[in-house]
């Protein structure tokens, strides 16, 4: 397991200021991870499956002449026009990963990023990778977990993938795991975030809500206690496997 090495408090600051802007925890870090892994060339032409907000569009388009990013949630694809709409290399398609419109063998690298947390059938998006990447191609594929308490157990399953990935035809040539260490200043803040993580504004329902539990907190004496907490995360990279032909 690699550590993701920075100060613990400047981590959680990082990873709070971002919580209402990607879906993916620490993106800009995972992206530049799976590049590293993928090595792709100036002249590559990237695709990015369920781009959402963008990060890995966006570190990808500084260093490959292209980058495609498909997305199919609405919110998400606004939040990536946006940040992505002075970026000239970067082409947005409006589409589900599972059914992409592309003809096969189209792209030499790919990314993508799922959440670990939630298992979920993926075969059908993995199947659709491996139609579209050439064949001497390779993608990442980065399976993330969101944040939790160093003392305890993740929730995240970060190995699931891997058979499903198998069972699509993409061999795993390399897993590659991932942890940041972070320092949250109280449990408070750290509720409070993670709450923004999964909603991107907080209604005033939420807010009051959020407010009586900094009062349940700051009664039981925790509210100024520091939080130790870890992010995990897992890069597989992977590419087709080869079937050879049946003996006539």
């Amino acid at each position: 397991m690699l550590l993701d090495n920075g100060d613990p408090q400047d981590l959680w600051r990082e990873y709070a200021a971002s919580a209402e802007d990607d879906r993916v925890p620490f993106a800009r870090r995972l992206g530049i991870h799976a590049l590293a892994k993928l090595a792709p060339t100036q002249d590559s032409e990237l695709l990015n499956l369920e781009a959402g907000a963008g990060s890995f569009a966006i570190a990808a388009s500084t260093v490959v002449r292209r980058v495609v990013a498909v997305e199919d949630w609405p919110s998400e694809f606004s939040k990536l026009e946006a940040r992505t709409s002075k970026m000239p290399n970067v082409v947005l398609v409006r589409a589900a990963s599972d059914a992409l419109p592309f003809r096969n063998e189209r792209f030499s690298r790919a990314m993508c990023a799922i959440a670990g947390d939630i298992r979920l059938e993926r075969g059908r998006l993995f199947r659709e990778l491996r139609r579209v990447l050439s064949s001497d191609g390779n993608a990442a594929v980065v399976v993330w977990s969101e944040v939790h308490r160093a003392s305890e157990q993740p929730s995240a399953d970060l190995g699931w993938p891997r058979g499903q990935l198998e069972q699509a035809g993409l061999r795993v040539d390399d897993i590659s795991g991932i942890s940041w260490e972070l320092e949250s200043p109280c449990i408070a803040d750290f509720e409070r975030t993670r709450e923004a993580w999964v909603r991107t504004r907080l209604d005033p329902r939420r807010a009051e809500i959020l407010q009586r539990l900094d009062g349940a907190f700051a009664e039981a004496g925790d509210h100024d206690r520091p939080v130790q907490l870890r992010l995990n995360a897992a890069i597989y990279v992977v590419s087709p496997v080869h079937y050879r032909e049946a003996p006539s």
